[in-house]
Formats: structure tokens, sequence, C-alpha cells
């Protein structure tokens, strides 16, 4: 599937090793994410920023909640 520039600019780049299980894990849903536009392009790299994302958006609403409104 080709890719599409995107113009994002990232700041840090994360590397691991993960298992071929997980490696293809990740790229079936990224397709699969990718086809539902949940995703700019189908690649692991994305997939991964958009699990990233989707847990530090959880993460900082936990922190929010357990201070409270004074700060």
């Amino acid at each position: 599937m080709p890719r599409k520039p995107t113009g994002e600019r990232l700041e840090k780049v994360v590397s691991t090793k993960i298992s071929v299980e997980d490696f293809l894990l990740l790229e079936k849903h990224a397709r699969m994410y990718y086809n539902k536009n949940w995703l700019v392009q189908p690649t692991i790299s994305h997939m991964l920023r958009h699990i990233i994302k989707t847990w530090a958006k959880v993460a900082r609403g936990k922190e929010i909640i357990k201070k409270g409104p004074e700060g």
C-alpha cells in the first residue's frame, strides 16, 4: 500500500524489539485502523503513536482527577 506524506513533525524516536506475533498483530490492526480512517498511514509507527496517545490521554485524566480542583 503506498504511503502518503503526512506533514507530521515528530520530536523523538522510540525503538524497541517485539516478538513476531506482536509485530504481525500491530500490522494487522494498523491496516484495520487505517481503513476506518483512524490512522493517517497504515504503519506500525502510526499504530504505536495512536496507542501511546490514547494511553497518555487516559493517564493524564487520572492524574487530573487525583490532584483535584485545587491543583
